[in-house]
Parts: C-alpha cells; sequence; structure tokens
C-alpha cells in the first residue's frame, strides 16, 4: 500500500569543511510511504512521512508475528547538482519503542534503496542491534558524512523519487507496540555548483 502527505519539505542545503576543503549536504525528509514484504502490518502509515511531529505509525508484534513489513519511505525531492560525487548518507529515525512491560524490540534491517524494495540488493544493513527505549522520540543516526551503505550513489538515483529508505522492525520479547514518526536523511557531497 502507498500513501502521500503533502507537506513543506524545503530544502536545507548547507556547506562544512573537512580537511580546508568545502563539501556541501542536503537534508530533506520523506513525503510518501508504501509496506513491502510480508509480516505485521503498519497503521497509519501517513504518520511515518514528514516533519516529526510526535504521530506515529503503528505495528503490533508477538511470538506469531515476530517482523514488521518494511516500511519504505521515500519522496524525499532532493535536487543534488548533477555534476556532484556523493560522498556520504546520514539518516535519523525518530522512533518509539513498547513499554518494556509488553515486550520489546529492535531494528531488523535499515538500509537503502533506488526504489522500495523489501531486498537490500547490494547494500548494507546498517541496523542497530540497541533494543528501542519507550521514550518519544528517540532518533538514532545511521551512516555518516562518509558512509555511502555499501554502494556508489549518483545524483540521478538521489534525485528520483523511488529513492527509499527501508526499516524493518523485530520482536525480541512479549506482544510489543511500536512507532516511527519519521525519518530525514542528509546526503553530503562534493560540487562546484550549490544546488
Amino acid at each position: 500500500s502507498l500513501c502521500i502527505k503533502t507537506n513543506d519539505v524545503n530544502p536545507i542545503n548547507k556547506t562544512f569543511t573537512k580537511n580546508g576543503e568545502e563539501f556541501f549536504f542536503q537534508e530533506r525528509v520523506s513525503s510518501t510511504v508504501e509496506e513491502v514484504g510480508s509480516g505485521a502490518r503498519w497503521s497509519f502509515l501517513q504518520n511515518s512521512t514528514g516533519y516529526f511531529d510526535n504521530a506515529y505509525a503503528t505495528t503490533e508484534l508477538s511470538s506469531d508475528v515476530d517482523l514488521t513489513r518494511g516500511l519504505s519511505l521515500n519522496g524525499f525531492g532532493f535536487n543534488i547538482p548533477e555534476n556532484a560525487e556523493i560522498i556520504g548518507i546520514e539518516v535519523t529515525i525518530d522512533k518509539i519503542g513498547p513499554n518494556p512491560a509488553l515486550g520489546t524490540v529492535k531494528d531488523r534491517e535499515v538500509y537503502i534503496t533506488e526504489f522500495p524494495s523489501q531486498f537490500i540488493g547490494n547494500g548494507i544493513n546498517l541496523a542497530n542491534s540497541q533494543v528501542w527505549p519507550a521514550t518519544p522520540q528517540y532518533q538514532p543516526m545511521y551512516g555518516s558524512n562518509n558512509e555511502l551503505w555499501g554502494q556508489l550513489w549518483t545524483p540521478e538515483q538521489i534525485n528520483n523519487s523511488l529513492f527509499s529508505l527501508n526499516i524493518k522492525v523485530e520482536q525480541l520479547s512479549g506482544d510489543p507496540e511500536v512507532g516511527i514518526d519519521g525519518a530525514k536523511i542528509r546526503v553530503y557531497y562534493k560540487s562546484d555548483t550549490r544546488s
């Protein structure tokens, strides 16, 4: 299923200097989301798009269904210059874990693909093994200004509306309910032209 949320995804284009060389980055949030694969379904999908607002896409897990469907966030609206060299991708996911008395969860998969997919493909899984706390606005970061997630990226791929962040959650104990408020992606690049 596919959800589209209309929101203001104004570009944030900034520069930073590393070893005396100037680099750029753009940061965006997703505007569309869809489920892929099998597992526990997500409710209120549209809540996982846009800026973080404490409205969550939620799902429930159990020993019978211990893995969620993939949540593929896309529609980031990047506008990286055509001549840019992509040097790193950093992701922040806003999520909330269950009440520990009800159960525990962790990331199963966190990966980036050219389009919504239940398969990692040529990339790498940067899932965190930490148990999700029941704290609102728990916002772990994945990747960095020099992490390419196991792939070489072109501006065309990242600018495409189907460029996706894919997330799956795994039950560790009990019958937990968890939520994802959204994700932002920051793409670092070298370029002679600012976007």
